[in-house]
């Protein structure tokens, strides 16, 4: 305390500025370095919601589970392609403009997710009944 009150009001002003400076940025960071990923802000356990490490793993129907929650909450909109990778993770057939994510492949007649790209962005993302 004995040298701050030593300091002339100038510097005391420059010393809080920057304090305040530095308090700012280190707010800022950290709320960069928590900001939580598309795979964490969908991480849902309840059954019939959208998870990701489900769907990735395609064990018996957990696609056809999770799909309904996944195009009601619009999570795929305006994701980048590798956000949608992160996401759904490879899809089962890849074309320039659009993926498909088959529901249930061993059936004879399956659904597929289709995920439409314009510019690298989801414009689309339905549900598709193959025959």
């Amino acid at each position: 305390m004995v040298l701050v009150s030593k300091l002339s009001s100038s510097n005391k002003t420059k010393i809080l500025v920057a304090m305040t400076a530095f308090l700012l940025v280190g707010v800022a960071m950290f709320l960069l370095i928590s900001k939580p990923t598309p795979q964490a802000v969908v991480r849902v356990t309840d059954q019939g919601h959208f998870d990701s490490l489900r769907w990735k793993k395609n064990i018996k129907y957990d696609r056809e589970t999770c799909v309904s929650d996944l195009l009601e909450r619009k999570l795929l909109d305006d994701l980048s392609e590798a956000q949608v990778l992160g996401l759904l993770g490879t899809p089962d057939s890849k074309e320039s403009s659009h993926w498909d994510y088959e529901i249930r492949p061993e059936n004879a007649s399956f659904e597929t997710l289709f995920v439409t790209f314009k510019d690298g962005k989801v414009t689309k993302s339905e549900l598709r009944s193959n025959p």
